[in-house]
């Protein structure tokens, strides 16, 4: 015990290793002096040992000084180590590149991970762009760095919130390398402006909701005028009695009537897929005839604008599947609708077959359509899914914008998703997916290619004429 605190005693003093080195160098000197005593006076006592003497001091003083500078390292990494997980502040760490951009994040405190809701590996991962919901925003950092004075920004979360905080900005070192330290304080809102906010949101829901009830219950008062008026310009034009000119005249009011039809058709689907009445018919059907027939539909087009078409088949299942058939359909139509409309040279390709889904007796069916047209610029490419909006290539060929939203929030209600890839000037990629189960029974062709004929003459009907 008493060697034990004789050693913690000799290691407290302040550099004790420089003081045990020159204790041991005097020992030396003053048993070379009993054991040789004529020693002191040989130049070579000069020359090498007291040289040797200092040297060894200086050694242990070096070392000395090397080993409090690492505990004293130690001790910090460990204090920094411990204020960052101990705060209540989200603390963002992100490495500093050359020419002053920020890389990923280094560092990120259990605050940061609780509050945004990624993993500490995702945001290992990711930049201060990816928690920015306005890119513009970004380097706003740079006029505060180092003043020590807060300033508003907004934080992305993982479910989509997003959170409004009170940023500093620092300049450090970690790991020998210079980064760039954001601390994000939760901005505090006034209960009573909070409840206020709560209300004028949910103002705004029930006053949306009643707008999309409304438009989807019009449907029949909105789309029964404008059937009769496209059924009796039909029956007009097969009057041979009518001249050029009127004949025309009716073919403009036809044309017409169809385009208004289609965007009121639009509409309506887009108010009731708001409304949360968008429902699935799942029914079986082989997706083979399905893009057969959609061959046979775009057939006459592709043909006249002299365009190269082909399907390609990597189908992992035989059979038919169970899905809604009407939703795939229209989804194909608008995807395959918007590839020959932008191609003027070159050709469409239709790619699509199935992978084992995540989801237990499930099949996920993907579609690809690529096209050789225009392309779509690369910051227009969001635009193709927002309402009534179109990029900036598709504006000179008309439509109302509404064709892929609804398509995508078909694919989104059948539990899959559409996204697009595109190089401007060179083509266009839509790719598809959905969710299906997969059956080993085939329609018969019997019951596919039904068709009537005619009515036996000498039976009365009863006729039902029902629109939805």
């Amino acid at each position: 015990m008493t060697k034990s605190i004789l050693k913690n005693s000799i290691r407290n003093l302040p550099g004790w290793r420089a003081w045990v080195t020159l204790s041991v160098v005097f020992v030396a000197l003053c048993t070379l002096s009993v054991l040789f005593p004529d020693a002191y006076s040989s130049p070579m006592f000069i020359v090498f040992l007291i040289p040797l003497a200092v040297l060894s001091c200086v050694t242990g003083y070096l070392a000395d000084r090397l080993h409090y500078s690492d505990t004293r390292m130690n001790e910090n990494r460990t204090l920094f180590n411990t204020l960052l997980r101990s705060a209540s502040d989200c603390i963002l760490i992100g490495k500093l590149r050359p020419g002053g951009n920020l890389g990923c994040f280094v560092e990120i405190n259990d605050c940061s991970v609780s509050i945004l809701g990624y993993t500490h590996q995702e945001l290992l991962k990711m930049t201060l762009n990816d928690l920015s919901d306005n890119r513009d925003d970004v380097q706003e950092w740079t006029h505060h760095l180092d003043s020590g004075t807060s300033f508003p920004q907004v934080r992305k979360c993982r479910d989509g919130r997003l959170l409004n905080v009170e940023t500093q900005v620092w300049r450090l070192r970690f790991q020998s390398s210079p980064v760039i330290m954001f601390v994000d304080r939760i901005r505090s809102i006034d209960s009573d402006l909070q409840a206020q906010l709560d209300s004028v949101r949910c103002q705004a829901e029930s006053a949306n909701r009643t707008k999309s009830a409304f438009l989807a219950n019009m449907s029949h008062e909105i789309r029964t005028p404008m059937n009769a008026i496209l059924g009796y310009t039909q029956l007009l034009r097969r009057d041979r009695t009518l001249g050029v000119e009127a004949r025309e005249h009716l073919d403009i009011i036809h044309r017409s009537g169809e385009h208004l039809l289609a965007l009121i058709n639009d509409v309506l689907e887009l108010s009731k897929i708001e409304a949360g009445r968008a429902v699935l018919n799942n029914e079986q059907f082989d997706i083979d005839r399905l893009m057969t027939d959609l061959q046979r539909m775009f057939q006459l087009r592709i043909k006249q604008k002299g365009l190269c078409f082909s399907v390609e088949s990597q189908s992992l299942f035989g059979g038919s599947i169970i899905a809604d058939q009407g939703k795939v359909r229209q989804i194909l139509i608008n995807m395959l609708g918007n590839a020959v409309k932008f191609t003027e040279k070159g050709g469409v390709i239709v790619r699509y077959g199935s992978r084992m889904s995540q989801q237990p007796g499930k099949l996920t069916v993907w579609v690809e359509v690529e096209d050789t047209g225009r392309g779509i610029a690369e910051n227009d490419l969001e635009k193709v899914f927002k309402p009534f909006e179109q990029a900036e290539s598709g504006l000179s060929e008309g439509g109302t914008g509404l064709g892929m939203t609804i398509s995508r929030q078909y694919a989104r209600v059948m539990g899959g998703d559409i996204s697009v890839s595109s190089i401007l000037h060179k083509g266009t990629t839509f790719h598809l997916e959905f969710e299906a189960s997969p059956t080993e029974e085939s329609l018969s062709d019997d019951f596919q290619n039904t068709t009537i004929l005619k009515l036996i003459l000498s039976r009365e009907y009863t006729i039902l004429v029902a629109d939805d």
